[in-house]
């Protein structure tokens, strides 16, 4: 029977090692939508001052980027 409480307890650890890990990762998860977020913010903010440093209007890069697909 002692064989039987040592296995629990092995597998009690692993379930718990488990928890934590699943913890950390959720924690990174957040950390990278975090910096994915931040990235986007600061690329938008370079385009919208790109923009405006060549003195074009969003109307005028929109239509630019319409008829560059198009071609």
């Amino acid at each position: 029977m002692p064989r039987a409480l040592n296995y629990e307890k092995k597998l009690a650890d692993i379930e718990a090692k488990i928890a934590k890990k699943t913890e950390e990762i959720k924690a990174l998860r957040e950390q990278m939508n975090n910096l994915k977020a931040q990235q986007s913010k600061n690329s938008y903010k370079e385009l919208l001052d790109a923009i405006a440093a060549k003195g074009l209007s969003v109307e005028e890069v929109i239509k630019w980027v319409e008829d560059y697909k198009a071609e």
